[in-house]
């Protein structure tokens, strides 16, 4: 029987790197979309996007005491930080400059499966090629 897929699927490959799409539901609820893109660019054009550098901050003891987000339609547990730059991202004031849907990001707590400690290990060397092909980095 096959293991239960994940938004994670299917695995990164040597070369490549996922970056998402942030939209937000009527809900309010934050949703990512995630695809997965070459770096060297031979199977699919890497688009242009924009990298994020955050603080992890304080995990909590409990992992329900996180603040959730749809990742590929999947809720996924995600850092305060991070869930506070989805909401900035979001904003009023930033939907002209960062219209969702239509912006590539990335973000290592998003695009690497941090519960797959492989892929953790050979996403970490790429960081560096990453936020060089990155059209901007926000802090």
């Amino acid at each position: 029987m096959d293991p239960p897929s994940t938004p994670y699927d299917p695995p990164l490959g040597n070369d490549a790197i996922r970056l998402f799409q942030l939209t937000s539901s009527p809900e309010g609820c934050i949703q990512l979309n995630l695809k997965r893109f070459s770096l060297s660019s031979e199977h699919t054009e890497l688009p242009p996007f924009l990298a994020t550098s955050y603080v992890w901050g304080q995990l909590p003891t409990h992992p329900a005491d996180m603040p959730s987000i749809m990742l590929n339609g999947t809720r996924t547990p995600i850092l305060e930080s991070a869930h506070g730059l989805f909401r900035a991202m979001l904003s009023p004031r930033n939907r002209a400059a960062f219209p969702p849907g239509t912006t590539w990001w990335w973000m290592d707590c998003v695009c690497i499966n941090q519960a797959d400690d492989a892929e953790r290990s050979a996403q970490v060397p790429l960081m560096s090629t990453i936020y060089r092909r990155a059209a901007r980095t926000i802090i």
